[in-house]
């Protein structure tokens, strides 16, 4: 990657982590289960980074 700032799935509101052992993460926004990072992932099939990241808001 040229110097582009990965997108860390930990911190998305739509990230999650899936009961399916095959594929244990995915994205909430873009719907889908994958067995890498989502982030990378979406890499891989579109060739750029995340444009759906949404940082976490903290609970009170």
């Amino acid at each position: 990657m040229e110097n582009e700032k990965l997108v860390r799935c930990v911190h998305c509101r739509y990230y999650q982590v899936t009961w399916d052992a095959e594929k244990p993460y995915g994205c909430r926004k873009l719907g889908f289960k994958t067995s890498i990072i989502p982030s990378s992932y979406v890499i891989q099939i579109s060739g750029s980074i995340c444009q759906s990241f949404s940082q976490k808001t903290k609970r009170d």
